[in-house]
């Protein structure tokens, strides 16, 4: 079989394009495997992007600002999202356990080399990899490993153009991504809070870091970086309902704490506004308690992400 080459990958692209996923999550509006979310939940890395920016109380309305927005949104929305997409959430262990199982060709065996030495043994065991890489591991994920080439280059490339903050920003992300299959075990289920982290953390911090003025108080910085915390407690809490969970005292305890963050930095109004827009939703949590079908925890966050949108765009404008 030959390589893949650029039609592949370009068909690769296309396929994950036109790709729509059936079930609803809390995520990305546009990336490369996914191009609208139909369920109705609109919360995720376009918000914190949005909110990082008004935040960081740098931006101002020019060529060169509206450059880079579009740059960092091809970079979380592009780059880190389908990063995420195809390593944390693809299914990595059930050809990994295909492994030893393929009827691999006779191995070629090397001049003046004994049987079971290292050195047959070495043949046979790239002979045996290039047979199950074939068989098992190339029809079922060949196309994801191209794309995951592909985003590390775009995502390294964007990071570049943004500056020297964004390449760390950047490996931080790809370690997140990383953590996910650890921790995951490759099986496509990584845990709610690394996704949180990339979606809502990273990007909020991104956005800081690209539009924040060099003058900047560290204070404030550290202050920004403890909000972003708390909505991706929040968000985490809110994906987790998403995939079954019941409860929702993450998702009200991390909004109460950006409350007595804003109450900390002495904005009253502020403070109190996220204070009160936390009762609605701590209204809807008993309903979402007694009910026992699968969809209470999507029903929940769809009916609160936008108490929780603009908890986050509150403590944004409080920030800047």
């Amino acid at each position: 079989m030959a390589p893949y080459g650029i039609r592949d990958i370009l068909a690769s692209l296309w396929y994950n394009l036109a790709a729509m996923k059936d079930t609803p999550e809390i995520g990305q509006i546009i990336r490369l495997d996914v191009t609208l979310r139909g369920s109705g939940l609109w919360l995720g890395p376009i918000w914190a992007l949005v909110c990082g920016i008004i935040a960081s109380s740098g931006w101002k309305w020019n060529t060169t600002f509206l450059l880079q927005v579009v740059l960092l949104f091809f970079l979380v929305e592009g780059s880190w999202a389908t990063l995420w997409a195809a390593a944390a959430e693809t299914d990595w262990a059930t050809p990994a356990r295909e492994w030893g199982k393929s009827a691999a060709a006779p191995a070629p065996t090397l001049p003046y080399t004994q049987p079971n030495t290292p050195g047959d043994r070495a043949v046979r065991w790239y002979s045996h990899t290039v047979e199950w890489w074939r068989e098992h591991l190339r029809p079922a994920l060949g196309r994801t490993a191209s794309t995951i080439v592909l985003c590390i280059a775009l995502g390294a490339a964007l990071s570049a153009v943004l500056g020297w903050p964004m390449l760390a920003l950047s490996a931080a992300a790809a370690a997140v991504v990383q953590l996910g299959v650890i921790v995951g075990r490759g099986t496509g289920r990584p845990l709610p809070v690394l996704k949180a982290t990339l979606e809502i953390g990273l990007v909020w911090l991104a956005a800081y870091v690209v539009f924040a003025p060099s003058t900047v108080a560290p204070m404030t910085t550290v202050t920004s970086a403890l909000v972003a915390a708390a909505f991706t407690a929040a968000y985490g809490a809110g994906l987790a309902l998403i995939k079954g969970g019941k409860r929702a005292t993450v998702w009200n305890t991390a909004q109460f704490a950006v409350a007595a963050l804003l109450m900390l930095m002495r904005q009253p109004v502020a403070a109190l506004t996220v204070f009160f827009i936390v009762l609605p939703q701590l209204l809807l949590e008993p309903t979402m308690r007694r009910a026992a079908t699968a969809a209470t925890g999507v029903w929940f966050v769809r009916s609160t992400q936008a108490w929780l949108m603009l908890g986050m765009l509150l403590a944004a404008l409080a920030l800047s």
